[in-house]
């Protein structure tokens, strides 16, 4: 008789994800060639994105080195994971080596250093290896887990003006060095605006934080933790009530005062910085031209607003998520908008790009569709109508209060004043200090406060 038989059987097929941003590289630097494992002494930098890669690797849950690649694809099932080792030298330049192998698509890497403390040499020069990348158009943040001896030693002064370096100073109690491959795994697994510290999103699946010296985070007092968190390390942590472990804040070495002082804005404008240029690049050399009175001739215009969009006719208030020189990405305040607009800036006649606006901006924008637009207003924090030189607008229920407060102490007073006019009386017996009486009797209660009126959030 005749049969059909289909067998399962597993694979091992690495999982995968849409898009780029989950593209990550764990580095293990060692401090001599004799260190590097047989299967990388050849080809020091190589994609791991499954368990059966890192079987054909050599690399074990048990390992130095396994447990941390274990880690990502735990953390991130479906991660594009590139594992390199390599001797430490000052200039970090492994990093970038790393980077080039990969061809340049490494979003965020994390960096294993367990044999040195962190200084501030080391942030500077992965710093150094971040910004050249970056005028290579491969961007990148760097995570650098380095060694700890003294959990309250720790330099303090170390944030300034690295925003591509972050460092992690926490480990599982289950394990022996920091959890780097944690950290990478949750990064790659959340959209570049998102923070590693979201408790609801975030959780690491570990058992027990503490800091790379050994020190439990329970037992270390809260004005070390503030001082820590200050300094702008990453480290693991508990929340009272709550079970799990996360991690503590998606801090960077850059100041707290800029732009870019966390991983996710840090991994938003490299988003940006590559969106621009792989849109941007095929207009290189194009031809542009123009009338006679310095506007763009109509084919060009036409060009233009074929790639960047329109004017629009819908409203919508959001934060702007990702900002290139055509697209904007908004997440709209409205729960019943889109959970994402990505919307093409407008083009004049006398301009080609409207504006760029800044990420984590608070924008109003003009749409005829989720994909055209024009952003009219962008502030941080407020929104500007037409430049906003009038001020702020009016809040309308205080206005209406203080109009009502007007007119009750209008009409008491006109009661008062007709009061101490009959309290005056009639000659010869008229006395103009009764009617003042009377008239001070009857306003004694009454009192007039204005509130503020201004709305400052937004200026028109």
């Amino acid at each position: 008789m005749q049969t059909l038989t289909i067998k399962r059987e597993n694979g091992n097929i690495a999982k995968s994800l849409p898009g780029q941003d989950h593209i990550s590289g764990l580095l293990f630097l060692v401090a001599d060639a004799e260190s590097i494992p047989a299967e990388f002494e050849t080809t020091r930098f190589r994609p791991c994105s499954s368990e059966k890669s890192m079987d054909d690797l050599g690399l074990t849950t048990t390992d130095q080195f396994g447990y941390h690649v274990y880690e990502a694809l735990r953390t991130c099932p479906g991660i594009t994971l590139w594992v390199g080792f390599a001797v430490r030298t000052q200039d970090m330049k492994a990093v970038g080596d790393m980077q080039r192998a990969a061809g340049g698509n490494i979003r965020q890497i994390g960096v294993l250093d367990s044999a040195n403390e962190i200084s501030q040499q080391t942030v500077t020069a992965l710093q150094a290896q971040a910004a050249l990348l970056d005028e290579a158009w491969m961007p990148l943040s760097i995570i650098v887990a380095p060694k700890v001896l003294d959990v309250t030693t720790l330099p303090t002064n170390l944030a300034a003006s690295a925003p591509n370096v972050s460092v992690l100073i926490s480990r599982d109690s289950e394990a022996t060095a920091p959890a780097i491959g944690t950290l990478i795994g949750i990064l790659a697994a959340r959209a570049v605006n998102e923070s590693i510290a979201w408790v609801e999103r975030c959780e690491t699946g570990l058992t027990r934080p503490l800091f790379s010296d050994g020190t439990a985070y329970a037992d270390t007092d809260k004005a070390l933790l503030e001082t820590l968190d200050n300094a702008r390390y990453i480290y693991l942590r508990t929340y009272p009530g709550l079970s799990g472990v996360f991690f503590s804040d998606s801090h960077n070495m850059d100041s707290p005062q800029s732009d870019y002082c966390s991983i996710e804005l840090q991994r938003t404008m490299d988003k940006a910085v590559r969106g621009t240029r792989s849109y941007l690049l095929p207009e290189l050399g194009r031809p542009i031209f123009f009338n006679t009175d310095g506007t763009l001739r109509a084919d060009t215009l036409q060009h233009l607003k074929t790639v960047a969009g329109t004017p629009a006719t819908t409203v919508v208030v959001g934060t702007v998520t990702r900002a290139d020189s055509a697209h904007v990405d908004i997440q709209p305040l409205d729960p019943d908008s889109p959970p994402l607009l990505d919307i093409n800036l407008h083009v004049s006649e006398t301009a080609a790009l409207a504006f760029q606006p800044a990420v984590g901006a608070l924008v109003v924008a003009l749409l005829d569709s989720p994909t055209s637009g024009f952003v009219i207003s962008s502030s941080r924090g407020k929104i500007l109508l037409n430049g906003g030189d009038n001020g702020p607008l009016v809040k309308i229920d205080e206005l209406q209060k203080n109009l009502d407060a007007l007119k009750d102490y209008v009409l008491a007073m006109n009661n008062a004043i007709i009061a101490g006019i009959t309290a005056v009386g009639a000659s010869p017996t008229a006395s103009g200090t009764n009617g003042a009486q009377a008239y001070q009797q009857q306003m004694a209660s009454r009192s007039i406060s204005f509130a503020d009126m201004a709305d400052t959030s937004v200026s028109h």
